[in-house]
Formats: C-alpha cells, structure tokens, sequence
C-alpha cells in the first residue's frame, strides 16, 4: 500500500511543483506586463508634459502675435485719423476757397448787371430827354 501512497505523494508533489511554476510564470508575466505598462505611462506621462509645453509655447506666441497685430492696427488707425484730420483740413480750405472765388464771381456779375443798369438809366433817360424833345418840336410845328 505504500506504493500507491507513495505515487499519489509524488504525484501530487509534482502537481503542486507544476501549479507553482506556473502560478511562478504567471507571476513573472504579470510582474513583466507591469513594467511595461509602467515604462508606456512614463513615456505618456513625459509626451503629456511635452505637449503641455508645446501647447504654452503656441499660446505665448499666440499672444505675442495677437499683441503686435493690435498695435499694428492701433498704428494704423492713427495714420487714418491723421490721413482724416488732413482731409478735412483740405476740404475747409477748399470749401473757404469756393465761396470766396463764389462770391467774386457774384460781385463780378453784380457789379456788371449795376454797371449796365446805370448805363440803361442814364440811356433811358437820354430817350426820354430825346422824346420830348421831339414832342415839344412836333408841338410847335403844328
């Protein structure tokens, strides 16, 4: 009977043996899956951290970008505001120059419109000095 024993002892020794080695090699795989995945999550960890960086470096220059395009357009509109104010300055010469060549050109007309005026009179005067004249003349010849 000690044979049996013996062979079932040997057996499941050897069961036992061969649980171990592979409770052992699941181990070693868990244990090797682990660093792994540890080494991924640091490699992630150090990407993560480069596009951190990445992405504050893009908002700075972003920034900066955005900044100089503002005092660019603050540049600009400050030479439109001149370019305007010296419009401007033109137009009222221009408007002061019109009426002035406006008003010379009305004095012009006037002054010749009272000019021939004054000759009509004096003219029409002369006609009528003419017609009675000619009236008193006719007047006596009868």
């Amino acid at each position: 009977m000690k044979r049996p024993t013996h062979k079932a002892l040997v057996l499941a020794v050897g069961i036992v043996l061969l649980i171990i080695a592979g409770c052992e090699q699941e181990n070693l795989l868990a244990i090797r899956k682990s660093r792994l995945i540890a080494i991924e999550n640091e490699k992630l960890k150090e990407q993560l951290v480069q596009c951190e960086n990445e992405i504050e470096q893009q908002k700075e220059l972003f920034e900066k970008e955005l900044e100089q395009q503002k005092e660019n357009l603050e540049e600009e509109i400050e030479r439109q505001k001149s370019r305007l104010d010296e419009c401007q300055e033109r137009k009222r010469a221009l408007e002061k120059k019109t009426k002035e060549i406006l008003q010379e050109q009305i004095d012009s007309v006037f002054m010749g419109v009272m000019e021939e005026n004054v000759k009509l009179r004096r003219e029409n005067e002369d006609l009528k000095a003419q017609i009675k004249q000619l009236s008193e003349e006719a007047g006596e010849g009868e």
